[in-house]
């Protein structure tokens, strides 16, 4: 059964996947629009690839709690799989543990970013659109995966048989 604490995870996790999903289905929808309007109308959208720079932003920083909820991420198990169970519970929580530390360093820089933009009121120049929202999402995608090493870590260090299977456990 799944604690309060990973179903709260699990929630934030589910959500910032499907912004994300919405937002990539934007970026096609505005790209498709520029182009044809471009070539046969000869009328660009002004700003489109600076929207598609945004936007950008939360496709990726959405995704990456989701793609680490499913254990998606790229990593090399060729020597990881011959070491015994508990060696590879012990590897996966130091690794974890290097990894919040990393992209909590990460979201705390993200959010000073943020910050100073909405004091320097920085806009993007051809739309005339602050961009602080858009840099609160790396701050956030980042907070997130960090709650989801956290849950992964609790896993690892539950487990004494190797990596946990993360849908039975989840």
């Amino acid at each position: 059964m799944k604690s309060v604490y990973t179903r709260i995870v699990s929630t934030a996790t589910n959500i910032l996947s499907t912004v994300s999903a919405a937002m990539l289905v934007a970026l096609m929808v505005i790209g498709s629009i520029d182009v044809i309007g471009r070539y046969f109308f000869g009328r660009p959208i002004p700003g489109c690839y600076s929207i598609s720079e945004l936007l950008l932003l939360g496709i990726v920083f959405f995704a990456w709690p989701y793609t680490q909820s499913i254990d998606g991420n790229v990593k090399i198990d060729a020597f990881f799989i011959l070491f015994r169970p508990r060696i590879q519970s012990a590897v996966g929580a130091i690794s974890s543990l290097i990894a919040i530390g990393i992209f909590g360093i990460m979201a705390w820089q993200s959010a000073l970013k943020a910050i100073e933009s909405v004091e320097s009121q920085e806009f993007v120049d051809v739309i005339d659109i602050p961009v602080y929202p858009f840099q609160f999402f790396v701050t956030v995608g980042v907070i997130v995966l960090c709650l989801q090493l956290i849950v992964d870590l609790i896993h690892y260090l539950k487990s004494d048989k190797g990596v946990p299977d993360w849908n039975q456990s989840q």
